[in-house]
């Protein structure tokens, strides 16, 4: 009975890991999580603890490339497992035989974690920046604001340091160790939050508040994957444009790729219909375009924004997807094998400016970006107000489009400034500088929103 004990702890540490960073209301499981892993001691159970959270948190993947993409379930979920036993290897084998290495001692255990964070955040392929645990600062009441100064990483930081202070209490029965543990985690977390909280309520009382309106079409995947049907379903965009400008939106937000033409498809009667909403109103749409040069066809992501019927800024997108906007050495030969990612990959922007018209400057991400800390404050720090532009449709109403949603959440504190999420089948969302949802659009509706945001400098 006594050799199954460590196998269930194993078990329990990697679902309760999975339910704390994923489920909002249910982030106190993380310590424990971890306080469960420090009891076990052996390679094997770190190893099972690690390829069930990432499985459990990671299997929605399987739906863009099943239901969308046209791989085969076979190959789709191989790869998958394939990406979770690479994660598992890196977050917390490797993590194991250094704690092993050195004596057991839970006090490294939050320096190595979080370097291995950063590590995976951008190595290989432009790295992994998912399931980070400090995103989980965003659900913690008050004491998730001391991410402004730490960013998520600090943050898991002090997550994993707070655990070993309960491990030394609870396992240890060394009592006054984990009581100094558990009190100076604490204290940092909740001074950096009120420092955090003085300085958002000193920006927010001196901000220009501007009415948004966002525009969530919920065009399914299936239709945008049929050029036919996706541009006879881009009609819906213009009722719900009139009715926010009807509602006194000053500025609206299309989310990612959200016509079928190319940006330089003048000719297109959409674009033209669009172009007649911009007399009104200025407006950031996702738009794919080609660009060329004397060697190379060059798609790009981009987000424009378009006002008087031209093109005022773009953003193109920096940090592109692999497997996803291009296919990294050497799997290049997938393009012969699977027909969604035949093509040219995409080239990344390298412009990392916000899209500035008079006083307003909009640091727009696309997507996947908004997972980067560094990318983020990069572009952020010269703007006075976050967009991110993306399309989850890939992966319907799954755990993965409210993970994502968390990080976008967690960037807005971050950096202090408000975040407008605008996502193609939702949910959508206006996020103030203290990571909370002011306003919202549900997942599956086609509707809009319009809301009252700050520019924050």
């Amino acid at each position: 009975m006594k050799s199954i004990v460590p196998f269930l702890l194993s078990v329990c540490s990697g679902i309760f890991l999975f339910i704390g960073v994923s489920y909002n209301n249910f982030w106190f499981l993380v310590p424990i999580s971890f306080v469960l892993l420090l009891y076990l001691k052996k390679w094997y159970l770190w190893f099972l603890s690690g390829f069930l959270f990432f499985s459990f948190s990671l299997w929605w993947i399987n739906i863009s490339m099943i239901k969308y993409g046209g791989i085969p379930s076979f190959i789709s979920y191989t790869m998958v497992i394939f990406l979770c036993f690479f994660l598992t290897i890196l977050q917390f084998l490797t993590i194991y035989m250094i704690w092993k290495w050195i004596g057991y001692r839970p006090y490294i255990i939050p320096f190595v974690w979080v370097l291995f964070e950063i590590l995976r955040s951008y190595f290989p392929y432009g790295g992994f920046p998912w399931l980070i645990l400090g995103n989980i600062s965003v659900n913690i009441p008050y004491l998730g604001l001391s991410i402004r100064y730490i960013t998520v990483y600090g943050f898991s930081f002090l997550i994993v340091l707070f655990s070993a202070g309960l491990f030394y209490i609870f396992s240890e029965k060394k009592y006054i160790r984990g009581a100094i543990t558990f009190s100076l985690v604490l204290i940092i977390s909740f001074s950096l939050s009120f420092i955090a909280d003085v300085n958002i309520k000193k920006d927010m009382s001196g901000a220009n508040f501007i009415k948004i309106g966002i525009i969530q079409p919920f065009i399914e995947q299936n239709i945008k994957l049929d050029e036919y049907e996706f541009r006879r379903e881009s009609s819906v965009y213009f009722p719900l444009m009139d009715k926010a400008i009807k509602e006194g939106a000053k500025v609206l937000f299309l989310p990612e790729y959200a016509f079928p033409f190319l940006f330089s498809q003048g000719y297109d009667e959409l674009f033209l219909r669009l172009m007649e909403v911009s007399e009104k109103v200025p407006l950031v749409v996702g738009l794919v375009d080609i660009h060329y040069t004397e060697n190379r066809v060059e798609p790009r992501t981009s987000a424009y924004l378009i006002y008087k019927g031209r093109e005022i800024d773009r953003y193109d997108k920096i940090r592109l997807l692999p497997f996803g906007e291009y296919l990294p050495f050497p799997f290049g030969f997938a393009k012969e094998i699977f027909g969604v990612i035949s093509g040219p990959d995409y080239v990344p922007g390298k412009d990392f400016s916000p899209l500035e018209m008079g006083n307003l400057k909009i640091a727009t991400f696309i997507c996947f970006e908004v997972g980067y800390v560094d990318l983020v404050k990069r572009i952020a720090g010269k703007g006075n107000l976050i967009a991110v532009l993306t399309n989850d449709g890939w992966f319907d109403n799954s755990l993965g489009v409210y993970q994502h949603l968390n990080i976008a959440r967690a960037r807005a504190v971050e950096n202090g400034k408000f975040l407008v999420w605008v996502n193609n089948t939702g949910p959508s969302a206006v996020i103030n500088p203290k990571g909370k949802i002011v306003a919202i659009i549900d997942y599956g509706l086609r509707d809009v929103l319009v809301s009252d945001v700050g520019l924050i400098r």
